[in-house]
């Protein structure tokens, strides 16, 4: 267990086994608590030391030892507890509270809904009650919702049964993060335990366990901050600042006032400050930037409400900051938490907090975030072209008492630096006068509104990003602008409309138009900090900014100018720039290369979807909906949404189902149960997918079957490689309910369960990393693994996990085969599409944007295999597909030519017809049944040569495997990566290298036993 608690120990504070925790508990009458006894059992002992608790703080004063409750009763009122307050905690996973107040019972201690995962472990685990009747209600209950409980399952592994999720507590990627999160611990509050494993020389690169220095001068009698206390009142007393009595009386009185405030997780939202004896709550804020499905990064906002002992002078003359516990003192790095002076704190508004796409850099806190973790986007410009009536700047203000009306110069002050875009649907906090600096900004703003107004946009569209005509979809495909024109364009209207004095000075400008630049080149999931947009930015030249226009400008006068120039900045790039291009241009990624963007004349992405919509109507897949038809829809029907992207020959039809309502996540929830169930069945008969691979590991295991008799006795190979086209959209509906019907023909009375749970472990290069797993299973199979500690056991057994820590999220044991089929056949008969006002059936083919869509079309394929090409294998060659994509490989010439003939026909009944343009064989093709010709198109490859196949080259005489970058030809590696804003540029770089570095290091093309000499740097 050294590697497990050695990641816990790098997470919290303070880890101590349950025994230790209750050997150092004690109570208010004096005693200690005793967990294990002379006559407990092997057993107990065991479980007592193999559970861990990790706590942030040490508990002191525990009321008392005696049990007042059962631990049922105990268990509700927890649960019920962290639910009514929505608090995050492993125990409530699962556990199904009433989301109205009717529907609740008055009771706390009983179960409002049922019990499962962690807390039906807790509850139906004797060892668990003797636990809490031995520590007493007070600390059970501590131990419940303000601890992290993890219970050790040998040999090497964990699961956590309540606190806040691990994989919460820091940031863990899949690379190395020299980011510092959470609780600062000093050598002092290190347990012994945790000592031992450092200095046994157990350190994660990445993670929290770091050398710290020990505070010296602490005041041994001011009590300790690592402490928590339950129950009792704590004794008011004022912390004194060393160093105190050498300043003016203000200074210290400013001190006494001040102080920092952090938080290590997520549920603490409030402490407590001190003042004079008098108890003030202030506020601690953790704030996550980039929830889910990337690496995570979190700072600690730190509440500073006066200026005095924040910053003070050294003798030298620089700006220094001091600690107020310490006295300790540290350069000023960066401006980028900003203190409001006195005289408008009063006036500080909350902001609106924006979704995906929308600004970062208006989160709403004070003091707000640093500049270097407030992005702006590029996703914020994609999918708009709706024209200028939908600009900003064109929008009206909704009044209360009034009718809309158009923008002033004092409502654009307000929506730039107050209230944000909830201020044009009538939202106006305080202060309801503008403060003196920004009052008197507004002739600006309304001289800004003015040029707005008289600006010429569409004469400066079509001269700088010219339409060249109307034609056909091969002529307006290329018609898209370059970034640089698009920048051409941005940058004249900038110049024109907003007023020379906001810039301040042409540096400003200069500096500005050169990030616009630099942000409209970016690709697809890029983003620019604000923080690199206020580089070298003059401040001073701003006019605008001073309150007076004379005299000194202290530091904190300073780092507030540079926060609202730093508003501005990031309001023209994020509400002027980007509404401008999503005014202008429709946005939008390309197949030929994913993270590229193109940017289209509105009028010519109007056209280009016509042409392209009217062509994927003609295919007779879709028949529209008249009203009535629409009206009559059942109301449980989910309508999914049309959109094309752009490739180098077409559109590329995307469906996709979008919504946030309780009707559409019960669609999704019944698609992935689909998905878990066909997944199932794919693993117990592994036939049903016929030649399917899924990836390089399965290409792999199929080639090493031929390959070593293909070395030995070398003989000519015949391949042939074939794409059907429109696969998705071609597949009948009827085929498809025969083909599931029978895949779930043999589980409709079966029951499912499905566990959804996240993985914690640490890697000897990357530092700690998680991963989110979702699996399905007959129930039967699972019956001895319905508890956390079963299925670790499993897991175990069968290889899968070792030192990892195990956070169960989701388990269900509710899903029957036979409502699988019925929701699969309900989805094929209701599959409503919308493409802008019109409503479409669909009639035959599945949509491209579903997760299950890849794994019905290789069913579909798969069954089509086993009726026409039942032993293509079986002479010493291989069939492999990768969804759609065929590939065979055989000794037998006759046998590729019945192969190609048989799909070249097309096979009606599955829907699939070949794209002759991307058919490849290697050997000659001379007649064409019944003395026909070869089809046009038809690539002919010679016999020994290097076969194209999904981005592998494969060498017709040895079968080595090489990779193919033909497809990089002429594009550029600018679009190929996305590294986004980092604290670490150069780490972050070698992170993604030697990601992607090790995808290339496949055993495909480095197995000794597949491939004959070493020629790895070229494969590679």
């Amino acid at each position: 267990m050294t590697r497990v608690f050695g990641i816990l120990c790098s997470l919290y504070p303070h880890v101590q086994t349950l025994e230790e925790f209750a050997d150092s508990t004690v109570f208010r009458e004096g005693q200690r608590a005793v967990l294990i006894e002379p006559t407990d059992t092997n057993r107990f002992i065991s479980f007592v030391r193999g559970v861990y608790v990790c706590t942030d703080k040490t508990l002191q004063n525990v009321p008392s030892c005696s049990q007042i409750s059962t631990l049922p009763e105990l268990l509700a009122f927890v649960l019920n507890n962290i639910k009514r307050k929505k608090k995050r905690n492993v125990l409530a996973h699962g556990y199904g509270y009433p989301s109205t107040f009717r529907d609740r019972d008055a009771d706390q201690f009983k179960f409002h809904g049922e019990v499962t995962q962690s807390a039906a472990y807790i509850h139906g685990s004797d060892l668990w009650k003797r636990i809490c009747q031995r520590l007493g209600t007070d600390v059970s209950k501590y131990l419940l919702e303000s601890c992290s409980v993890f219970v050790t399952v040998p040999p090497s592994s964990a699961f956590q049964v309540c606190g806040v999720p691990v994989y919460d507590r820091g940031s863990m990627s899949t690379g190395i993060s020299r980011f510092r999160l959470g609780y600062k611990r000093n050598d002092t509050t290190r347990n012994r335990r945790s000592k031992e494993v450092r200095n046994k020389g157990w350190e994660f690169q990445g993670s929290d366990v770091r050398k710290r220095r020990r505070d010296v001068g602490r005041d041994t009698g001011k009590r300790n901050r690592d402490e928590v206390s339950l129950g009792g009142k704590r004794k008011r007393k004022r912390e004194e600042v060393e160093g105190e009595g050498c300043l003016p009386g203000k200074r210290r009185c400013a001190q006494r006032e001040a102080s920092t405030v952090s938080s290590g997780t997520n549920d603490r939202k409030h402490r407590t400050l001190e003042t004079n004896g008098v108890k003030r709550p202030v506020e601690a804020v953790m704030v996550t930037i980039e929830p889910t499905e990337k690496p995570v990064e979190a700072v600690m906002v730190t509440i500073e409400p006066t200026e005095s002992c924040k910053q003070v002078t050294n003798g030298t003359g620089n700006i220094e900051q001091m600690s107020v516990k310490t006295g300790h003192r540290r350069p000023v790095a960066t401006p980028a938490i900003v203190q409001r002076p006195v005289e408008e704190q009063s006036g500080h508004v909350s902001a609106t907090v924006h979704l995906e796409g929308g600004p970062s850099w208006r989160s709403g806190l004070f003091p707000p975030l640093p500049p270097s973790q407030c992005f702006i986007r590029t996703l914020g410009m994609l999918y708009g072209g709706r024209g200028m009536r939908s600009f900003l700047l064109n929008r009206k203000r909704k009044g209360r008492d009034e009718g809309p009306r158009r923008l002033q110069g004092r409502d654009l002050v307000r929506l730039v630096f107050f209230e944000g875009v909830a201020y044009l649907n009538g939202t106006e906090k305080k202060p309801k006068r503008l403060p003196r600096r920004f009052f008197t900004s507004v002739p600006l703003f309304s001289q800004l509104l003015r040029r707005h107004r008289r600006c010429p946009y569409s004469k400066i569209l079509q001269r700088v990003c010219p339409v060249v005509g109307q034609g056909d979809m091969a002529s307006l495909l290329p018609q898209h602008s370059s970034p640089h024109r698009v920048y051409l364009f941005v940058r004249e209207c900038l110049t024109m409309v907003v007023p020379p004095e906001l810039w301040g000075s042409d540096h400003n400008r200069f500096k500005f138009m050169s990030a616009v630049r630099n942000f409209l080149s970016m690709g697809k999931f890029e983003r620019i900090s604000l923080a690199e947009l206020m580089w070298k930015m003059k401040v001073n030249d701003c006019d605008w900014l001073k309150v007076s226009k004379t005299g000194r400008c202290p530091p904190s006068e300073l780092s507030y100018r540079t926060r609202v120039l730093g508003q501005l900045l990031a309001w023209l790039l994020d509400g002027y720039v980007l509404g401008l291009v999503r005014a202008m241009f429709y946005v939008t990624e390309s197949m030929g290369q994913k993270n590229a963007l193109r940017f289209y004349r509105y009028q010519v992405w109007a056209k280009l979807q016509e042409l392209a919509f009217r062509g994927h109507l003609s295919k007779g897949q879709m028949s529209e909906l008249t009203l009535a038809q629409v009206t009559s829809l059942p109301k449980t029907t989910v309508t999914s949404r049309l959109r094309f992207i752009p490739k180098t020959d077409g559109m590329r039809p995307i469906t996709r189902v979008i919504g946030a309502d309780a009707k559409t996540k019960m669609f999704q929830a019944s698609v992935r149960d689909l998905l878990d169930v066909l997944g199932v069945c794919v693993r117990s008969s592994p036939s049903l997918l016929g030649s399917t691979v899924w990836g390089m590991t399965d290409i792999h295991r199929v080639l090493s079957s031929i390959t070593p008799a293909q070395k030995d006795k070398p003989q000519p190979l015949y391949f042939v490689k074939v794409d059907v086209s429109g696969a998705y959209d071609s597949l009948p509906h009827a085929q498809l309910l025969e083909v599931i019907g029978q895949v779930l023909s043999h589980v409709q009375e079966e029951l499912f369960s499905v566990r959804r749970y996240a993985k914690v472990w640490a890697d000897t290069h990357e530092g700690l990393k998680k991963k989110f797993v979702r699996q399905a299973d007959f129930m039967e199979d699972t019956v001895a693994s319905t508890n956390m500690k079963g299925f670790v056991m499993s897991l175990q057994r069968e290889g899968k996990v070792h030192d990892a820590i195990l956070v169960e999220q989701h388990f269900s044991t509710d899903i029957h085969g036979k409502d699988v089929l019925e929701f699969f056949t309900q989805m094929l008969s209701n599959c409503v599409v919308q493409f802008g006002k019109k409503t479409f059936r669909q009639c035959s083919g599945i949509p491209q944007g579903s997760v299950v869509s890849s794994l019905l079309c290789c069913l579909c394929y798969g069954h089509m295999e086993n009726f026409l090409f039942p032993n293509v294998s079986q002479r010493g060659g291989c069939l492999m597909r990768v969804v759609d994509d065929f590939l065979l490989i055989t000794p037998d010439l006759s046998q590729a030519q019945t192969f190609l003939k048989t799909l070249m026909a097309g096979v009606p009944q599955y829907g699939c017809v070949v794209n002759p343009q991307k058919v490849a064989v290697n050997f000659p093709l001379r007649e064409w049944g019944d003395g026909g010709s070869c089809p046009a198109g038809v690539r002919l490859l010679p016999l020994h040569c290097l076969f194209p196949w999904c981005g592998l080259l494969l060498n017709t005489h040895t079968l080595d495997v090489h990779n193919d970058y033909s497809s990089y030809a002429g594009l550029s590696l600018r679009y190929s990566l996305t590294l986004g804003s980092a604290h670490c540029a150069g780490q972050q770089m070698k992170r993604k290298l030697m990601s992607i570095l090790r995808l290339k290091c496949h055993a495909l093309f480095l197995d000794l036993k597949v491939r004959g000499s070493w020629r790895g740097n070229w494969r590679v």
